[in-house]
């Protein structure tokens, strides 16, 4: 049976006996502990590593714990922060918690093994709500998935469907352009004949060609406005 990585804990104090002594704490507890002295130091250390809980105190030089809860959110790190406020500053706390602290503690009472059942609290909810959104994000990408596929497959049949529509359409076309310029031909001034059949043979021609998808409808309308001109043109010419 593989044995689970214990938590990661990060402890964020300036008081380094503080953070030293809390990080000794936590380990005797089962938790793979580590402590820095500023938060400056932290912005450094996770730019390396990452850690499953972290525990900051509010009042620091420099940067304090509100500034960095701000710097973990413009850097969508979202690990949860346990705050250790001081006495008398339940305001401090409500900020921390609105600024995206999991939860606060006040540092002069502060039991270790308390606070160690919390973070082990905190860890697992957090890894709960995770894995509970991976799925929630992995099932609407499925959705979504489904749903485009299905508007491929309703696309295909359209497309699909407009295409027999056009094949059988102008395969008839064809045929009556055809059988009516037969019937025209005898018609039509002597002078004219060649033309008007060369004119019939070569519309017939662009039709099979828009049937077979190798030019569009618009291009064949081109075409037939093209060759009405040009016969209008020459009996000009010849008249």
């Amino acid at each position: 049976m593989t044995t689970p990585n214990p938590i990661r804990v990060l402890i964020i104090d300036d008081e380094r006996s503080f953070g030293l002594g809390l990080e000794m704490s936590l380990k005797m507890d089962g938790l793979a502990a580590k402590s820095v002295d500023s938060a400056e130091t932290a912005v450094e250390l996770l730019e390396k590593e990452s850690f499953d809980v972290m525990i900051c105190d509010y009042s620091m030089p420099g940067m304090n714990g509100l500034d960095f809860l701000k710097w973990m959110k413009e850097r969508h790190i979202d690990t949860p922060v346990l705050m250790l406020t001081g006495a008398g500053s339940e305001s401090i706390a409500v900020e921390a918690i609105k600024s995206g602290a999991y939860d606060y503690f006040r540092k002069e009472q502060v039991d270790t093994a308390r606070l160690a059942a919390e973070v082990k609290n905190i860890h697992e909810k957090y890894t709960a709500a995770r894995k509970k959104k991976e799925l929630e994000l992995e099932q609407r990408r499925l959705e979504e998935k489904e749903k485009e596929v299905e508007s491929l497959r309703m696309f295909e049949g359209t497309v699909n469907s407009i295409g027999q529509f056009l094949e059988n359409g102008l395969t008839g076309l064809s045929r009556k352009v055809e059988v009516n310029g037969e019937r025209l031909l005898p018609y039509v001034v002597e002078d004219g004949k060649d033309q008007f059949a060369k004119f019939l043979s070569d519309l017939k021609k662009e039709i099979e060609l828009v049937a077979a998808g190798t030019k569009s409808i618009s291009d064949l309308s081109a075409l037939v406005a093209q060759k009405l001109e040009r016969i209008q043109a020459e009996r000009k010419r010849l008249g």
